[in-house]
């Protein structure tokens, strides 16, 4: 009796745990410490289908003008690349790694969109928008997270992407650049 009570018990408390932490809201979430020490860098999308381009830049000036002082400025000659790769569709659809120096500032960026994947920038049917998918990649060159919890999900940061454009950032987004990068 004891040990089936203590089961019991041992389950709901599992449950109602799993239950919290998926609808657990977070503001922002900042954990790396990294950034860049200018609070400015260049991006270069130049090898992207030039349909894609004024959808990045689109993106790129969208964080551009929360209220933070980072700024990204477009440059072919960039070290910090936007390309496309074909991984296959058991990989996420895209991917932002960060290189930091040894005082945890970024010194070089790429975001690289998995090309086995559809992506529109006309908001095609059952296609991933490329503007919705650069707001969030960026977003990981700022060194924001990806946010978990049902309460996140209109937030650009947060962690699926679904077959939907989100084109501005939530106060949530703009307070983590601006905590970032005041």
């Amino acid at each position: 009796m004891k040990k089936t009570l203590f089961i019991t018990l041992s389950l709901v408390i599992i449950t109602i745990s799993f239950l919290i932490s998926a609808s657990t809201v977070f503001a922002y979430s900042y954990t790396t410490g990294k950034h860049w020490e200018s609070g400015e860098t260049f991006y270069d999308h130049s090898s992207l289908p030039s349909d894609w381009q004024s959808e990045i830049n689109a993106a790129a000036w969208t964080w551009d003008n929360s209220a933070s002082s980072f700024n990204f400025y477009y440059d072919s000659s960039s070290e910090n690349d936007i390309v496309c790769e074909e991984w296959g569709q058991g990989y996420v659809p895209a991917w932002a790694p960060t290189i930091p120096d040894g005082n945890n500032h970024i010194i070089e960026a790429r975001i690289t969109f998995n090309t086995s994947y559809p992506y529109s920038t006309d908001r095609g049917w059952l296609t991933l928008d490329v503007q919705t998918i650069a707001l969030h990649e960026l977003g990981h060159w700022l060194v924001l997270d990806d946010l978990y919890g049902m309460g996140n999900m209109s937030k650009i940061m947060y962690y699926v992407y679904y077959y939907i454009e989100k084109h501005t950032l939530t106060s949530d987004d703009i307070n983590g650049i601006c905590y970032i990068y005041p």
